[in-house]
């Protein structure tokens, strides 16, 4: 009985990391959807497809462009790079937790190597692509877990060990509810204020 009550907290520490990672992407990707999102305002602006503004000019909207595709490009830079890095860190907490192969074997069906598919490749000329590529290498494996921890909890229950079963259900519950992946979103915007008032200093 002890034995599964320390795998099932394992499997749960393991499933907070992992949400920790999916949260970092989920920011990232949420800073690069915002910084394309505005640099394709502006083309559609320039092309005639978008209404000028009246206290602009088209030459203000191309410097605007132009200012925000560099700092699209520093975005991705550092903070493509942290978010990889942060993952380095992340993946390399699961190997421990769970070391060898058991992971690979109980989660990963190809059994290629989790490092490999868990590094966030930043530098790729598919960004989106490769954020997507990680989100469900992440849901795959948030799934794998949650099967066996109903698996785990349903033999614990018949062991007798209902109370454990829901202090974990709720500690879960608790770290869900605080981690909800909006305090990445805000550290993504406050990057991305940061960088534009760089650039806008550098040009002065």
């Amino acid at each position: 009985m002890e034995g599964l009550k320390e795998f099932s907290s394992l499997l749960r520490t393991t499933k907070n990391t992992l949400t920790n990672y999916q949260n970092e992407i989920d920011g990232f990707h949420y800073g690069l959807q915002t910084l394309d999102t505005q640099i394709a305002n502006y083309k559609n602006i320039l092309s005639g497809k978008t209404e000028l503004p009246k206290e602009y000019s088209k030459e203000d909207i191309q410097a605007l462009l132009e200012k925000t595709e560099k700092v699209r490009e520093q975005y991705i830079s550092e903070e493509g790079k942290r978010v990889s890095q942060n993952g380095s860190l992340y993946t390399a907490q699961v190997s421990s937790t769970f070391p060898s192969t058991e992971f690979v074997e109980i989660f990963d069906d190809d059994k290629s190597g989790f490092m490999d598919h868990m590094r966030f490749d930043y530098e790729t000329d598919n960004i989106y692509g490769e954020i997507n590529r990680i989100s469900s290498y992440i849901d795959d494996s948030l799934e794998g877990i949650d099967g066996v921890l109903k698996a785990v909890d349903k033999a614990l229950k018949e062991l007798g060990e209902d109370q454990f079963r829901y202090e974990a259900h709720y500690e879960q519950m608790k770290f869900d509810e605080t981690h909800n992946g909006d305090a990445e979103k805000e550290y993504a915007m406050k990057k991305i204020l940061e960088f534009m008032n760089k650039e806008k200093k550098e040009n002065e």
